[in-house]
């Protein structure tokens, strides 16, 4: 998907094939207005998300000042030292319109505790707590820690990310 670099957007960074997939299944929402969102391939590591953030989209933050970005990563069992980590990596100028979240450990124990549901499906369930302000999943214990970010995110994101709110 690619948006409109110079209206309100938001880029989605995401680490793995399973986030990428959450990803997708989330900007799959019917809620969701596909020209506000752009989701580049994934990467391949929460270290690599980060770099790539500092080389390519930085700069970009710059260029397009209606930009935001999200980076999804896996926690690894690290919440508070890795998101102190990455958010060190992030300029002063940027820091309020970059954002990261990510599942306590990895996708693929959110989706064995949730009956083996699919990554999409999980996104899109992701979508629907935020057009709806009910927040169930996102309170699941491996999601729980992203609270204040995705706070945050919403309250910067959410007027241009959703139509029929």
């Amino acid at each position: 998907m690619a948006a409109n670099a110079y209206k309100p957007h938001l880029v989605i960074l995401a680490e793995d094939k399973a986030n990428q997939e959450m990803v997708t299944g989330f900007c799959l929402h019917p809620c969701v207005i596909e020209r506000s969102v752009e989701t580049p391939p994934f990467i391949g590591g929460w270290n690599k998300v980060v770099t790539q953030f500092s080389k390519q989209y930085e700069v970009s933050l710059q260029k397009y000042p209606e930009r935001r970005l999200l980076l999804i990563i896996d926690f690894d069992e690290l919440y508070e030292k890795r998101l102190a980590w990455i958010k060190s990596h992030i300029t002063n100028d940027f820091i309020h319109r970059v954002f990261v979240l990510g599942i306590l450990s990895e996708p693929e124990q959110l989706k064995t505790a949730l009956g083996h549901q699919s990554y999409e499906t999980i996104g899109q369930t992701l979508a629907d707590e935020c057009v709806h302000n009910v927040y169930e999943l996102w309170g699941h214990e491996l999601l729980k820690h992203n609270q204040p970010e995705l706070a945050r995110l919403m309250k910067e994101v959410k007027p241009f990310l959703f139509k029929n709110r």
